[in-house]
């Protein structure tokens, strides 16, 4: 009876052992293969303040589909871009002064800003008043904006003629910044806030403005 009892054991762990089995097979199944190692190393390059690994699986698949999602004119060539365009006659696409003009300037949230400036500029403007003193507060504080709002068109404009060049372009991707009408415009306020700002004496260049 204990040897018909062991044996009977026996066949039952035999039974649990190739239960085991099946579902360990299941589940070898079911689980997903690991994706390969590669043994090529990868090279790490240094663009525009940070380090990126070319070809990593660790870049942000935000990104990616961001700078797929940009027009063809603002994307960002790579360095070794064969374009034979000079901005200003200097930088080409290898300079890291355009490159990372081009990154605040294509910056989604770069011409948020500059509009918000505007409005922000276009009411100080309607706010001054000729009739006020000079040391009167209202007037000093808008004249104080007046020249940061007036600054941060100034470094728009640069930023732009870095980026695009100034009146011709080599590159039919980018057009030169005076080949816009709305760059032409901004370019000519520039220039005007510009005096204004030297001759803030002259109510005449103010009103121009």
């Amino acid at each position: 009876r204990g040897v018909n009892l062991g044996g009977g054991g026996g066949g039952g762990g035999g039974e649990d052992s190739q239960g085991g089995g099946d579902e360990a097979a299941v589940y070898s199944r079911e689980r997903p293969a690991a994706p390969p190692i590669s043994s090529t190393p990868r090279a790490m390059t240094f663009d525009f303040g940070e380090y990126r690994v070319e070809g990593s699986p660790l870049e942000s698949e935000g990104e990616s589909t961001a700078a797929s999602e940009l027009p063809a004119g603002k994307r960002l060539p790579p360095p070794d871009d064969p374009s034979p365009d000079r901005s200003l006659l200097l930088f080409s696409w290898r300079s890291p002064i355009r490159r990372g003009a081009a990154r605040l300037v294509w910056h989604p949230r770069f011409e948020h800003a500059i509009l918000v400036l505007i409005i922000v500029s276009s009411v100080l403007i309607g706010l001054d008043w000729p009739g006020w003193y000079r040391d009167f507060w209202l007037k000093q504080a808008i004249s104080y904006a007046d020249i940061v709002c007036g600054s941060a068109f100034m470094l728009e404009c640069l930023l732009k003629v870095v980026t695009l060049g100034f009146v011709y372009s080599r590159d039919p991707r980018f057009k030169a910044y005076l080949s816009s009408g709305w760059n032409r415009l901004d370019f000519f306020v520039v220039c005007i806030t510009i005096v204004s700002l030297g001759t803030a004496s002259l109510r005449e260049v103010a009103a121009i403005r």
